[in-house]
């Protein structure tokens, strides 16, 4: 394995993929990074896209409103 440089989706920028991050990812099940450091960051700040919080929201809305009625 060998140091790898990569391309910035965001900002175009490239940076270095290290050998010990290449393992770490690998460890860890994940795909080689798409965005620099600076921007995967900046992107946590934002938080969540509007399809990732559209989804949240209609997860928690009840299914079914059920209505008490007591014994009489």
């Amino acid at each position: 394995m060998e140091e790898k440089i990569i391309i910035c989706v965001n900002c175009g920028n490239s940076f270095v993929f290290t050998v010990s991050d290449q393992r770490r990812f690998a460890a860890s099940g994940f795909d080689t990074p798409r965005r620099c450091s600076d921007c995967r960051k900046k992107k946590a700040r934002t938080g969540p896209s509007s399809h990732e919080d559209k989804k949240r929201s209609k997860r928690r809305q009840p299914r079914h409103e059920w209505e008490y009625i007591p014994d009489a």
